[in-house]
């Protein structure tokens, strides 16, 4: 069957309304070959690896055998992810072969990363030239190597893939990538020599990447490290700002070492200039572990403990929002703010959230005496929890199903805390993220 005489931005178009079907676009190049590059090109734009242990290698080498049987399927591929487990990590050197059979790739996204494949993968940011987005996340120290791509089968040359060159220059200079996002989000420990390997490339990736915008470093580093994670000195570029901040220790006390790390940050966040997107990560989950362990062990229900959050983060947050002037980010469209804690253990925070409010939507005088809003443009703010991977490890499935369900349950009650944003007509939304990092929206 030969394909209508309609332009092809027409057929284009008409296939749009298809995407994610996969079925009846494989149906539609069947029938009609003439739509295959189209149909094709929408099957194949976001490919996932998913793949248990025991599964993992078979998954690998058949997607190699089609990519090799038929490589201009290659050509489609714009995003890949390769979601494995800790226990069928693929090594970084599959990764990067893999990433070489797509000459248009633009994101990368892979789980359980190795904190030792960190300088290979941020090497790959310049061999594959056109990659823009690279997200890292659950990353870790001295993951088990329980799978690699070593003995998938030899390919020919392909020479739209560049070597990786090295990260500086014989003058010092260091070489340009396209990369615009970079996230590195996860709740494992990276310890002090793991990250101060790292962090050079961190501090860097804005003269490495001029079109760096957006930057997640929500990643815990050992106390040792005070300053890290840091606001960059690229902070300027960056529409999108993410950083972890924590303050308080297993046993609920009050951790001075890291008040004194959020401290620092809120002092730097003036940079970020030209944030319209600012995260960020508190981090209570050596708390949370604690105590639902002890709970465990004792017998007793969780409910007997003290379940919050202290007020001194929001506080920050509040200073920096008001702090006298012109605000910090006048371009600001959107706060997020995730939690590594059940939603109540937020209810001793309603004063500060009003206040928090009052600094985001307060009305300022401008040179003729009318008043507007300090962040004109802020519509949205976001509340996620983040603890499903947490309950994973202490209780597997049913651990999560009982913590989602409590979840649910609790999000109606809770929008409460955020009176003084719903009735400005700011978006509010309360949002749980399943233990892949992925946000389940409504």
């Amino acid at each position: 069957m030969t394909p209508p005489s309609l332009p092809i931005e027409v057929i284009e178009h008409a296939l749009g309304f298809l995407d994610g079907d996969f079925e009846t676009l494989a149906a539609c190049s069947l029938v009609c070959r003439g739509l295959l590059l189209g149909c094709r090109a929408l099957v194949w734009r976001h490919v996932t690896l998913n793949a248990p242990a025991y599964k993992l290698k078979e998954r690998l080498d058949k997607l190699t055998e089609i990519l090799t049987l038929v490589p201009d399927i290659g050509y489609h591929v714009r995003s890949f992810t390769v979601l494995c487990g800790q226990r069928a990590r693929m090594s970084v050197e599959g990764a990067i072969h893999l990433c070489k059979l797509f000459p248009a790739l633009r994101s990368l996204t892979l789980y359980s990363v190795d904190s030792a494949d960190l300088p290979a993968l941020f090497a790959l940011i310049h061999s594959v030239p056109t990659l823009e987005a690279l997200h890292l996340f659950d990353i870790g120290d001295n993951f088990v190597r329980a799978s690699t791509l070593y003995s998938l089968p030899s390919l020919p040359p392909l020479p739209y893939i560049t070597e990786a060159p090295s990260i500086s220059s014989e003058r010092g200079a260091p070489s340009q990538s396209n990369l615009r996002v970079l996230s590195m989000v996860g709740r494992r420990k990276l310890q002090g020599p793991s990250f101060q390997e790292i962090a050079p490339f961190i501090r860097n990736a804005g003269r490495e990447s001029s079109s760096l915008t957006s930057l997640d470093l929500r990643i815990p580093v050992d106390n040792a490290l005070k300053d890290e994670p840091r606001v960059p000195s690229f902070a300027s570029q960056l529409t999108h700002f993410g950083i972890l901040v924590s303050d308080m220790y297993e046993n609920g006390d009050a951790d001075p070492l890291g008040r004194e790390h959020m401290t620092k940050v809120f002092s730097d966040l003036p940079r970020c200039t030209s944030l319209r997107s600012l995260c960020f990560q508190y981090d209570v989950s050596a708390a949370f572990f604690f105590r639902e362990y002890s709970h465990h062990v004792n017998r007793t229900s969780p409910a007997s403990s003290r379940p919050w959050i202290y007020p001194f983060f929001l506080e920050k947050l509040y200073n920096l929002l008001s702090a006298p002037g012109g605000p910090p980010f006048p371009d600001l469209e959107r706060l997020t703010l995730v939690f590594l804690n059940p939603l109540d253990w937020l209810s001793n925070c309603k004063a500060e959230f009003d206040k928090l409010a009052q600094a985001c939507l307060s009305i300022k005088e401008d040179e003729n005496a009318q008043g507007r809003r300090r962040y004109l443009r802020f519509a949205r703010l976001e509340i996620q929890v983040m603890i499903a991977d947490m309950c994973f490890v202490l209780g597997k499935h049913a651990r999560v199903s009982d913590a989602h369900t409590h979840f649910l349950e609790t999000r109606g009650k809770t929008m409460w805390l955020f009176e003084g944003f719903t009735k400005a007509g700011v978006q509010v939304e309360i949002l749980w993220v399943d233990r892949m990092y992925e946000v389940e929206r409504s």
